[in-house]
């Protein structure tokens, strides 16, 4: 099974000023990044193992990792569910 993940949540430690990336609304990273950064914790019941799921791409459009002025992360990617 194949399936999209995404989360949202805010991190004060990552605002910034809306003039400092010329007006833009948020940010977009490559996903590496998020590594670097704090996440939540999450857990998904009745998984045994998951994995990402590769692409030919060098940044899938499935990925993202974007910053908002006020801190919001938002963290989309896709994986595979294997039992």
């Amino acid at each position: 099974m194949e399936f999209f993940f995404r989360q949202r949540w805010h991190d004060p430690n990552l605002a910034y000023a809306e003039q400092q990336a010329g007006g833009k609304k948020f940010i977009v990273f490559k996903v590496d990044l998020v590594k670097d950064l704090w996440t939540p914790d999450t857990y998904i019941y009745g998984i045994k193992s998951i994995q990402t799921v590769q692409t030919d791409s060098a940044v899938p459009a499935s990925e993202g990792l974007r910053i908002s002025p006020n801190g919001e992360v938002l963290f989309s990617t896709r994986y595979s569910d294997y039992h």
